[in-house]
């Protein structure tokens, strides 16, 4: 019996010596190509965007510029009215956040006037006032086709004799790209703690308050706040107004909270504020640390009930100005 360590062994020679040599070299060179090829393929591959983060809670569009409330907010008719009470109502043990966006006809005005003080936000929110597109159902050539119809712009939301007050908020909200006029009371109004966020606001041509911060941990910014009475009143505690105009308005900003901080030390940070026919800034507080760090437009301090004329001492109200420019004064 032959045993494979007895068997012949024959030495590769000649020309099927070279041709094997040459196949594993060939095989080892497509190996290598390909790998190449593959990473540079992989390497022009562009790099996506993270995802935008999930949007939970409910979405509420309000589809009619009325002010009615027949407890329905649906695909049909939905009035801002409507949306908050939906909100407010749909509340949880998860707190989620929901959301109401406008979405006004073209044949509408992008105006609400208000029957009555809309409700009170109780439960978190975010209002964004920029109108969307209207979709259109359409049949052409026996086909059902659907169109965007913009009707592009911000909605305005009027007060009157039956709508003294605006819109107030009682929780953790973000109201963005509106505007409110027409009010005697309160524009907007917030209270409470929670985070709010107030931005891109056109608040203007109020008798009372423009935006009134009566809570805390509120933020205002990149508004236009004009011709109310005062423009911001600070009320609150570690709230922060900053980037905004504030100009021809009796008084441009009250200042009777503690804590609070109007303006920054950044340019984006610094208000303008600017023509308001009373004081540009009021201070009438009694404890705490008012931060007054803000771009002011020539601004005169009406100071009440501060202890002296300049820096107070730690234990009451201290104001720091800093970055003061010129533009057009204010009145007094």
């Amino acid at each position: 019996m032959t045993t494979s360590s007895t068997l012949p062994r024959k030495r590769l020679t000649g020309p099927l010596k070279r041709g094997l040599f040459h196949g594993f070299a060939g095989l080892t060179l497509a190996a290598l190509a390909l790998n190449a090829s593959a990473g540079a393929a992989l390497a022009q591959v562009p790099t996506l965007p993270p995802p935008p983060p999930p949007t939970f809670g409910s979405t509420f569009v309000v589809n009619t510029n009325t002010d009615t409330n027949d407890g329905v907010c649906d695909t049909q008719h939905c009035t801002l009215r409507e949306a908050i009470n939906r909100a407010n109502a749909n509340s949880s043990i998860f707190n989620l956040t929901d959301h109401i966006e406008f979405q006004l006809p073209i044949e509408q005005a992008l105006l609400i006037q208000l029957a009555a003080p809309l409700p009170t936000v109780t439960s978190p929110l975010t209002i964004d006032g920029r109108n969307q597109p209207t979709i259109v159902e359409t049949v052409v050539f026996g086909q059902t086709v659907f169109w965007a119809v913009p009707h592009p712009g911000v909605v305005e939301i009027h007060g009157g004799s039956q709508a003294a007050d605006g819109l107030t908020v009682n929780t953790t909200a973000t109201i963005s790209n509106l505007a409110l006029t027409g009010f005697s009371g309160t524009a907007p109004e917030v209270n409470f703690t929670g985070t709010k966020t107030l931005d891109s606001l056109n608040v203007h041509n109020n008798a009372g308050t423009g935006v009134d911060l009566q809570g805390s941990n509120a933020t205002l910014s990149n508004s236009n706040i004009s011709a109310n009475n005062p423009g911001v009143r600070l009320a609150g505690s570690q709230n922060v107004v900053s980037g905004n105009t504030i100009t021809g308005n009796v008084r441009g900003v009250r200042v009777s909270g503690s804590n609070d901080t109007l303006g920054g030390t950044s340019t984006a940070a610094r208000n303008v504020i600017s023509g308001n026919t009373g004081s540009g800034v009021e201070l009438a507080i009694g404890s705490g640390t008012e931060s007054l760090a803000t771009s002011l437009a020539r601004m005169p301090l009406a100071r009440r009930h501060c202890p002296t004329p300049a820096m107070a001492s730690p234990s009451s109200a201290q104001a720091r100005i800093r970055s003061v420019v010129q533009p057009r004064p204010n009145a007094t």
